[in-house]
């Protein structure tokens, strides 16, 4: 017998072992193996196999009527180059592929993270469905999608669940593969055709995000393609932002087949401005000029600086916050100073990466 099981394992069905091949021989039948597999033989897999340990396919292995089970808490299936029914994943922990896999049915991702490495492919047939899918269940490294039409990656990074659809795939047989691929700053998605022609799509993004200028400037947000990671980018317009949280998802209206999808603010730069008032009366009508505040657009809040001197030079304000400094600013009433002439210092960078400095005289009325 070709075929090795280390430990028994329960069966639910008839299993048929002739001349070193094992069968599970309906689509209804259930196989439980608690401890590793490996096939040396051949192995025709048409129903549903759990697996709490690892499964090695030295060998021959059909299963595209079979659904593997993957329940353990951390298990590697290497499989050679197969193509299979379904994958369920269940129970948490890391589950790893090793070859080139392709999915004929459906994947469900209810509970445990999927490490597809750099050198193995997980692919999906054009028929092939995506379920359960979560912050708590998704794939790290390249998932491909075979065909046209709209398609769903459930990918993420170490800690992100980042998922992308392209909305209208457009191309001759194209297979696209996703994988998430975020900086210290900027979330990055990649795409990659792996074989076929691919015309491009439409897309959409959603990821969690603790960078506090896509915060400030949320409804400035938008989704970008790029020839390179470090590249200029093309602005995909339509719906721009829509946030729960940090957690923010955007679609564009633009066809790309650009292999950087990315989130960022307009790049015009003409745009990047700071503004402070060099005059103010206490007294004055209107609030906004009672007092010395900062104006100004893609302005980022980190790196900023903003402070006021009297005449003698001593610092009557200072913040770091852009926030503090835009909605409540400074007003002579916040300081014993009895100066009529001040000068503000502001500093900071502006979301292009472009660093400013500024300095000029207040005159007090």
């Amino acid at each position: 017998m070709l075929f090795l099981v280390n430990v028994p394992f329960s069966v639910l069905a008839q299993v048929i072992v002739q001349d070193g091949v094992l069968i599970i021989s309906s689509e209804n039948s259930v196989v439980y193996a608690n401890e590793a597999l490996t096939n040396q033989g051949k192995l025709i897999h048409q129903g549903k196999m759990y697996l709490q340990s690892n499964f090695i396919n030295n060998a021959n292995y059909e299963a595209s009527q079979g659904t593997l089970m993957m329940s353990g808490n951390d298990q590697l299936i290497s499989v050679g180059a197969a193509k299979l029914g379904g994958i369920e994943i269940y129970n948490g922990g890391n589950k790893k592929i090793a070859g080139d896999l392709e999915i004929l049915n459906h994947l469900a991702l209810e509970k445990g993270m999927l490490l597809i490495p750099i050198e193995s492919k997980l692919m999906l047939s054009n028929e092939a469905a995506i379920t359960q899918s979560s912050s708590s269940s998704y794939i790290q490294g390249y998932l491909y999608h075979r065909g046209n039409g709209e398609k769903f990656f459930p990918v993420g990074s170490a800690n992100q669940y980042a998922p992308l659809t392209l909305n209208e795939v457009e191309g001759e047989e194209p297979v696209i593969g996703i994988s998430y691929e975020p900086t210290q700053d900027k979330p990055y998605w990649k795409q990659t055709t792996f074989s076929g022609t691919y015309l491009g799509s439409t897309a959409t993004v959603t990821f969690m995000s603790d960078n506090s200028d896509y915060l400030f400037y949320k409804d400035d947000l938008e989704i970008l393609a790029q020839t390179e990671i470090k590249g200029s980018s093309t602005a995909l317009g339509g719906e721009k932002i829509r946030v729960k949280d940090n957690l923010f998802t955007l679609s564009g209206i633009e066809k790309t087949s650009l292999p950087w999808i990315t989130v960022g603010f307009d790049s015009n730069k003409l745009l990047e401005r700071v503004f402070v008032p060099n005059a103010f009366s206490p007294g004055a009508p209107s609030t906004e000029d009672q007092g010395i505040k900062v104006y100004g657009k893609y302005i980022s809040l980190k790196n900023f600086d903003f402070g006021i001197q009297d005449e003698w030079g001593r610092w009557v304000y200072r913040t770091t916050s852009l926030v503090e400094a835009m909605e409540a600013g400074w007003t002579a009433a916040n300081t014993s100073s009895t100066a009529t002439k001040y000068r503000y210092v502001v500093s900071g960078r502006y979301l292009s990466g472009k660093t400013f400095q500024q300095s000029d005289v207040i005159m007090k009325f």
